[in-house]
Formats: structure tokens, sequence, C-alpha cells
């Protein structure tokens, strides 16, 4: 299994929480493998494996866990997977998990478990026919090179004023500044330019040196024989 942590930071470029990537085969090396046997293990969430063989103690107490699930793995009994308090498990849905009764009696479900619930890949177009899903959602991911971020985040702050924003693919320092100050602010980032070094004097430094600390293994490509 191939797995990576990857920080979502705050304004402060203090890291707020940590969204588990993983798969199963190595699609980099085997790309054939990514049009075979697509629905193989398509009820399992490989990152409560991610998080139970890491370790929740190099992350940050306070700090939330992005964990994704598809249409499928979102009905998997949950809770025998989870061995972490509930409330910091964010539970990541894509656009593919539609706004139909099932799901949405579902999402109430985990919420009642304590459980949080983030949407990503939603578009535009999409917002008006996920409206009884979205009262149900903590935290939404907002792709500011895709949509207009700034009335996207007008849309949601008078709708849903308790919901999260993240605002992803940040890869530069020009767009993190902008955001932050033209745009108004989001509640996390996550993109490339947190992952770059930055150059002062004859040191080099990242942004998030700090935080490195707190997860030593957060950037890394790790395998895990599960």
């Amino acid at each position: 299994m191939f797995a990576t942590l990857i920080p979502l930071f705050d304004d402060k470029m203090q890291v707020s929480a940590y969204s588990v990537v993983a798969q199963k085969k190595n699609l980099f090396v085997n790309t054939e493998l990514a049009t075979t046997g697509r629905l193989d293990g398509a009820a399992e969430i490989l990152g409560f494996d991610i998080v139970d063989s890491v370790g929740v103690d190099v992350l940050d107490p306070e700090s939330k866990i992005f964990i994704e699930v598809n249409p499928i793995s979102i009905f998997t009994d949950i809770d025998s997977l989870c061995h972490v308090p509930h409330e910091r498990i964010v539970l990541m849905m894509s656009h593919q998990v539609k706004p139909t009764k099932q799901y949405i009696d579902r999402v109430q479900e985990l919420k009642d478990k304590d459980y949080r619930i983030a949407m990503r890949k939603l578009q535009v177009q999409e917002f008006e026919a996920y409206k009884e899903l979205l009262p149900l959602v903590d935290c939404i991911l907002l792709d500011h090179k895709r949509i207009n971020v700034e009335k996207a985040k007008v849309y949601f702050r008078s709708l849903y004023p308790r919901m999260k924003l993240c605002a992803v693919n940040v890869n530069s320092k020009e767009d993190f500044d902008r955001l932050i100050t033209e745009e108004g602010g989001y509640d996390f980032y996550e993109g490339t330019f947190f992952r770059m070094p930055i150059t002062s004097g004859q040191k080099e430094l990242a942004p998030y040196k700090n935080q490195l600390f707190k997860a030593p293994c957060m950037w890394s490509m790790i395998r895990i024989s599960i």
C-alpha cells in the first residue's frame, strides 16, 4: 500500500488538519492497473489503516484527520474501523455521493455518531442539487483555479455559515497571499506551495518547518504492509 499524509494549513501556516491519501496498488509504476478491477476493494476505507499504522501520536492532537470515502465505502461499518475519537475524523466525500435520500440518511447517521463530513469536487452547477445534503457538511473543499471561489464563499457563508471552507490547489505564495487578503481568507489551505522550500540568506526554510517535527512522515510516500 502506498500512502501519504497531506497537511492542511491555516492562514498563519500552522497545521490544522491532515488529509490521508492512500492507494492499494502502485499506479505510478503499474499504470495499467488504473483501468482494471475498478471495484476491487471498493468497500474498504484505506485511510483508517494508515492512521492505525502511523499512529495518531505523531499528529497534532488538536488536528482533524480527513479520510476519503466513496459511494460504497460510506456504508461500511465505520465504527469498527475508527480507533480514535469520532470528532477527530472528517469523512471526505466527492460528488460521486449523490444527494439522494439513501445517502442523506447515511450521512445523518454518521453525524449523529459525531463524525465530521467534508465534500470535494463539487461543481458550481451542482450546488443547488445538493441543497438537502450540504446542511450536513462540515467542510467543503474549493479549487480556486476552477471556480470563482470568492462568489462560492459568499454562497456558502450565507446559506451554511457554520461550514468550514478549504482552498485547494494553492500552488504559489502569490495564490496564498491573495486568498488570505483579497478574498478574505479560508479555514484551511492545501497545495504544493506549502511543500516548497523558501530561501532566506544561506538557509532554506519551508512554510511548514515547525510543523514537520510534529509529523515527521507527513510528506513521505510510504509503503505499508497490512
